[in-house]
């Protein structure tokens, strides 16, 4: 307890025990959300239809990851977000190829190209020295600093998704489309990477990790918001609320998308 109450920005070395322990601990969360979608997946492959689901948020993720692994190589002592994003990425790319060999169409290998080119580009640019050019937000090294940025603006844009949510219970007064258990499970994940972010003082794992916190404690709060009112709802009119969610649309998953987190889930369920 002594060595988490003196955590300050950059306060503790990356040997530190606080540090190992909260970068292993957030692996293990993260690696948690990324196998989520699994079982939707082994139905997929197993039907060979795609049916209503979107390759896209496995392909940004594949992204995400990617540029994460780079950042991971080349800043020294960030192993746990190396490791982490690396079994991230795995995954992800498992899921594109299932999407690949299932789906009638190519966009999906189209997108996933593009994106394995944006990585590619982005590392490029950071050992041709563009690095120079941009603020520091990861490690001391230019290339550190390009990789980290373009790593956490991709994935502090990603948390779109949950908005999206957000908004349509908003909309509907219901939270039927709100998971509370994915979003606690983000929100563990992101305030785990958040505290190690500050503890090594590195603001491009820090920046996008801070945002899915606050982003969480939203849902939260809308959820609580909201709640009460389906809860009302249904004490008055129980057989009209049943007949609407009998027929509206499938549930909508989404978490925050964070240093080590997956993509969200699609708008449809199998």
């Amino acid at each position: 307890m002594g060595g988490l109450s003196a955590v300050g920005w950059g306060s503790l070395p990356s040997s530190s025990p606080v540090v190992i322990a909260f970068g292993w601990v957030g692996a293990l969360t993260a690696w948690a959300l990324f196998s989520s979608p699994m079982g939707t997946f082994v139905k997929i492959a197993r039907d060979g239809k795609v049916r209503g689901f979107d390759h896209l948020p496995y392909v940004v993720s594949v992204a995400n990851c990617g540029l994460w692994v780079s950042y991971g190589l080349i800043t020294p002592n960030r192993l746990q977000p190396l490791v982490t994003n690396a079994v991230g990425a795995v995954l992800e790319l498992a899921y594109c190829v299932v999407f690949v060999r299932c789906s009638p169409t190519r966009k999906c290998l189209r997108d996933l190209v593009l994106a394995l080119s944006c990585i590619a580009a982005v590392d490029l640019l950071a050992v041709l020295g563009a690095g120079e050019f941009f603020p520091r937000v990861g490690g001391d090294a230019p290339a550190s600093s390009l990789v980290g940025l373009a790593a956490a603006a991709l994935n502090t844009a990603m948390y779109a998704a949950p908005l999206n949510v957000v908004r349509r219970v908003v909309r509907s007064k219901s939270v039927e489309f709100m998971p509370l258990g994915l979003a606690f499970g983000g929100f563990f994940c992101s305030a785990t990477w958040t505290v190690y972010a500050i503890a090594v003082g590195d603001l491009a794992i820090f920046i996008p990790n801070i945002c899915g916190d606050v982003l969480a404690i939203i849902q939260f709060v809308v959820y609580a918001a909201y709640n009460d009112a389906d809860d009302a709802v249904t004490r008055r009119c129980p057989c009209v609320v049943a007949k609407t969610r009998s027929s509206s649309s499938p549930r909508i998953d989404a978490a925050p998308l964070l240093v080590g987190d997956p993509p969200p889930p699609d708008a449809t369920t199998v």
